[in-house]
């Protein structure tokens, strides 16, 4: 059952007849997000007699800057996306409202969501869960984004936004092909951000087991990706091919039980910032695989920024680098991060500036071929620092230390550093600051409670 609000000469006053009276909303925000919209706002309603195809049929209908609010229930859909402004939200946030692809429909696309070659000014997408979702056929790509699956065409700016979803259960998988097990967006002119999203069990064969991104600009904030599955060739998490930006903040990728080594995050892009994210790996290494390679294609400058992340690996092959960069010119900036049991490899040609600054590198072995220039301080190397390597040319060292960073529960999780640190700000060499992405959680040094037999074994 749908309803439609018509009034568009005063959006306001349209929405305060419908929406304070009906309670539905789980967020100011979205109450926000629906007064602002310059259309009509529709309301779907679940219909347990007749809940295939319920939220496409509305969407077919609405004109430039519509909202189409989705009360909770689940869903059977494959729904096209109209060449216009749109905002689609639910009015009871993922838990309770599901769009669900497991039920063809005659016609669609396989994807739950989805535009292909489309002009796409405006869209936004708040509060659903996506499952069952198998993705869209598109020329030379096969099949692409299990769940959402958005091309513009050339040239065509594109405004997406993807709020507070949850993907599960959706796969592109064609023989060897697919793309963007549950995301995928590719377009020129395209500026996508992703919030507050979870990613889990979503399948693609080559590229992007998550998340799938060609060409356009893409920031992911406050988002989880869970990379133990099935794996993808390149990109557990996400796989970015020329890209122009590419950003994630205050991500957490899980990973460890996947039984071929995959890289998490596998970018060739022109700028890729990773800020303030945390990698964690629980078993066999995948999480903290990323692959920050060169951008072939138009440009060989790139920019790379790793920025007080957290990446915390596991027991794996020791001559596979963990944390690849590899641009063929340009600026790469690894600061403030902890880097634990993993690798680092950097290998930039002349003309590239390097900055390597104020990092916990902890049992991670370092290596970095290098072009002239370039600097190599106030980081922290534990316990070997000779693990560090550095060949060729200048790179100015100074202001580094080799102690142990006291953290307050490695065993734990927990890798914030006691007040004693030699990594805080305090108590580290002059002019350095914080080193590592954590500050200080606890205010004596931790002690690890050992039995007489680890004791023993200490002094063999």
């Amino acid at each position: 059952m749908w309803s439609v609000f018509e009034d568009r000469t005063w959006p306001c006053s349209r929405l305060r007849g419908h929406l304070l009276d009906s309670g539905q909303l789980y967020h100011a925000g979205l109450v926000a997000l629906a007064w602002l919209s310059i259309g009509a706002l529709w309301e779907v309603n679940w219909d347990p007699e007749n809940h295939t195809d319920q939220v496409g049929r509305v969407i077919a209908e609405t004109g430039a800057g519509d909202t189409v609010l989705v009360g909770p229930g689940v869903y059977f859909e494959h729904i096209p996306i109209p060449p216009h402004p749109l905002v689609l939200l639910s009015s009871e946030g993922p838990t309770g409202t599901t769009l669900d692809g497991s039920v063809p429909i005659e016609g669609r696309q396989g994807s739950i969501v989805y535009a292909l070659e489309a002009h796409l000014p405006a869209l936004t997408i708040t509060g659903f869960t996506f499952r069952g979702g198998t993705g869209s056929v598109i020329p030379d790509i096969h099949l692409a984004g299990g769940a959402i699956a958005l091309q513009a065409c050339e040239s065509c700016p594109a405004e997406i936004a993807i709020r507070n979803c949850m993907f599960e259960g959706n796969a592109a998988v064609s023989g060897w092909h697919g793309r963007g097990g549950a995301l995928y967006i590719d377009g020129d002119a395209v500026r996508a951000t992703v919030t507050d999203c979870v990613f889990r069990n979503n399948r693609a064969v080559s590229f992007g087991a998550h998340v799938g991104l060609h060409w356009g600009r893409a920031v992911f904030l406050r988002c989880e990706f869970d990379t133990r599955g099935e794996p993808a060739l390149t990109g557990q998490a996400i796989r970015a091919h020329h890209t122009a930006h590419l950003r994630l903040e205050d991500c957490t990728i899980l990973g460890g039980d996947n039984l071929v080594y995959s890289y998490s995050i596998f970018t060739i892009t022109n700028l890729v910032e990773l800020i303030g994210n945390r990698l964690l790996d629980q078993g066999v290494p995948s999480a903290t695989y990323v692959n920050l390679d060169r951008y072939e294609i138009c440009c060989s400058y790139q920019e790379v920024v790793l920025r007080d992340n957290v990446f915390i690996g596991s027991e794996g092959p020791s001559d596979v680098p963990r944390v690849r960069i590899g641009p063929e010119e340009g600026r790469v900036t690894v600061e403030g991060n902890t880097f634990v049991d993993a690798k680092v490899s950097i290998s930039v040609n002349s003309g590239s500036d390097l900055q390597f600054t104020r990092n916990i590198v902890k049992r991670t072995p370092v290596d970095i071929v290098y072009g002239p220039g370039g600097m190599f301080g106030c980081n922290n190397i534990w316990p070997d620092s000779t693990s560090v390597r550095i060949l060729c040319c200048d790179v100015e060292r100074e202001h580094n230390i080799s102690a142990d960073p006291l953290f307050c529960g490695e065993a734990t999780g927990d890798y914030r550093i006691a007040a004693e640190s030699p990594c805080a700000a305090g108590n580290a060499p002059a002019g350095c600051g914080q080193i590592g992405a954590l500050g200080i959680g606890c205010s004596q040094t931790p002690v690890e409670r050992l039995s007489w037999g680890k004791v023993k074994h200490l002094f063999r």
